[in-house]
């Protein structure tokens, strides 16, 4: 599945391409240019994804520095309405549990602060 910014088509069955924004949620690894975790959870959480699925990719994410906190937050809020939370620190705390992250509590407290301050 790939994220476009212009609509485009293919004839390939295996390939599904999607409109939207892609600028904000790009980072290269390695050279190859892919979404970040953070945007690509919220994408996943749209489409329907198994929350607790999706909360093992947070917490491994986040475990292994890939993405921070607050943007977790940050791109969480699109979709906290969704799930019935305020905000995105709501729904990072929600999926943070689901995972039974020991690290929660600091990853939060770090979210709300990254939040607070953009």
């Amino acid at each position: 599945e790939f994220t476009l910014p212009v609509r485009r088509q293919t004839r390939r069955e295996d390939v599904r391409l999607h409109r939207g924004d892609v600028v904000d949620g790009i980072v290269s690894r390695g050279g190859l240019l892919t979404t970040r975790p953070a945007r690509t959870v919220v994408d996943l959480l749209k489409h329907g994804a198994d929350p607790a699925a999706v909360s093992t990719i947070v917490a491994e994410s986040l475990d292994a520095g890939y993405d921070a906190p607050a943007a977790f937050a940050l791109w969480l809020s699109a979709a906290a309405r969704s799930y019935e939370f305020g905000d995105g620190v709501s729904a990072l705390g929600w999926l943070l549990d689901l995972a039974g992250a020991a690290d929660r509590d600091r990853w939060i407290a770090e979210a709300t602060e990254g939040v607070s301050v953009s």
